[in-house]
């Protein structure tokens, strides 16, 4: 079974408004059943565009991101869902968070129109990065898509992993 939202996160905790059940395949309940907000992570190339141009500019269009399961991804975020801000490239580290101020609606930039944005207000950045080497040294995260696909520019966070990365960044370094 898959979320309402069909997010592909197994451990999902979202609620239908039919229980606490997760929805099966061949159900689709609207959006607005589910109660629970998701948590996601968004990628970033800090040379283009930092977690420090979201702190100064406060709100930002997400949009551009036009790989199939990253766009899938996006267009499941909905208002109120926080996510986590990663910077790639030699960096590599999850740096902020931000709140989806927007769910995803069509890109209005783009000309083709399977594409979609959402706007993101920030929140914080955290206390200190949490580098990828250090993610990837945690058992519990194995699963995690980030630490198995890195190609992926827009996934879902578990819970666990939302709590662990949090965790990380108010302890000291390794």
């Amino acid at each position: 079974a898959r979320c309402v939202r069909k997010c592909l996160t197994p451990s999902c905790s979202c609620v239908t408004g039919r229980g606490s059940r997760a929805v099966g395949e061949d159900e689709s309940p609207p959006p607005e059943a589910r109660v629970m907000p998701h948590r996601w992570l968004v990628k970033t190339d800090p040379a283009v565009f930092s977690f420090d141009d979201l702190l100064e500019r406060r709100a930002v269009t997400w949009r551009g991101v036009t790989q199939p399961l990253s766009l899938r991804h996006l267009a499941s975020m909905r208002r109120s869902d926080d996510v986590l801000v990663y910077h790639t490239g030699a960096r590599r580290a999850v740096v902020g968070t931000a709140r989806v101020r927007r769910g995803a609606y069509p890109d209005p930039e783009a000309t083709d129109p399977a594409l979609v944005a959402v706007d993101l207000a920030v929140r914080e950045a955290l206390r200190r990065p949490v580098k990828l080497a250090e993610l990837l040294t945690e058992p519990r995260l194995a699963a995690w898509v980030l630490l198995r696909i890195p190609r992926i520019h827009v996934l879902p966070v578990p819970a666990g992993a939302w709590r662990t990365v949090l965790a990380r960044s108010r302890r000291p370094a390794p």
